[in-house]
């Protein structure tokens, strides 16, 4: 079960959104679960943060969404290294935005959560089923088609290399997008 937490603004805070046309919304776990599928829906891009050994890294990554479940396919990197030995991560999402224009147009979205990863031979039934509903398979597909002009890639992914997906299941969600009236709401899972 999921709840919200809100942060509570200062009478001054309220004032001064009032000031500049923002009122702050009251949400539901179903409207808030919404928005924050809907900016997901918006963007395309990410930036994981792993950890290992106190040595944080952050990766930009393309990903896919289910609902507010994450997924990106990927081939290798450091990143793998440290979800084997840490499973926690935290990411950030962001949109572009002038505070010389609009203070108040920041709007991102930050997650804690939980990854695994999936191998094609070590699960191959499960990896096939994201691929698909992940909507990976259909730019694999197309990629091939187009841009490899139909040549098969080795089973390995060549040179060693194998795809994987990586699946991070939310434990935290906060959304800011005061332009909309929402101001640091999270989702708790």
């Amino acid at each position: 079960m999921s709840e919200i937490q809100l942060y509570k603004s200062t009478e001054f805070e309220r004032k001064i959104f009032e000031k500049f046309g923002i009122k702050i919304i009251d949400l539901t776990v179903e409207k808030l679960e919404k928005m924050i599928c809907d900016y997901l829906d918006e963007n395309n891009v990410l930036h994981l943060a792993t950890s290992l050994n106190d040595v944080p890294r952050s990766t930009p990554l393309e990903y896919r969404h289910i609902g507010t479940t994450i997924y990106h396919f990927s081939e290798r990197g450091g990143k793998f290294l440290n979800l084997a030995k840490n499973p926690n991560v935290a990411l950030s999402l962001s949109s572009p935005y002038d505070p010389h224009k609009d203070f108040f147009g920041a709007r991102g979205l930050q997650y804690w959560g939980t990854a695994q990863f999936f191998h094609p031979q070590k699960e191959p039934k499960q990896f096939a089923e994201i691929l698909e509903e992940s909507g990976f398979k259909a730019i694999l597909e197309r990629v091939q088609k187009e841009l490899l002009n139909g040549l098969e890639l080795p089973a390995s992914g060549g040179e060693g290399i194998i795809p994987k997906l990586i699946k991070i299941t939310p434990k935290k969600i906060t959304l800011l997008d005061l332009r909309k009236g929402v101001r640091n709401a999270s989702m708790v899972y």
